[in-house]
């Protein structure tokens, strides 16, 4: 539900400046590896930099 929520920010909100993302392990997956998932995942993540 997270990345779904995500998109939908990133896509009904173009003045949207930042996004904080909390991320926890989860089932043996620390917290940067899940991050990398969510990039490589269907979902677009766009970056602001």
């Amino acid at each position: 539900m997270g990345k779904v929520l995500v998109e939908k920010l990133l896509y009904s909100c173009p003045d949207l400046d930042r996004i904080y993302l909390l991320l926890r392990s989860n089932k043996g997956v620390d917290a940067e590896d899940r991050l990398k998932n969510l990039y490589l995942s269907r979902v677009r993540v766009y970056s602001y930099y």
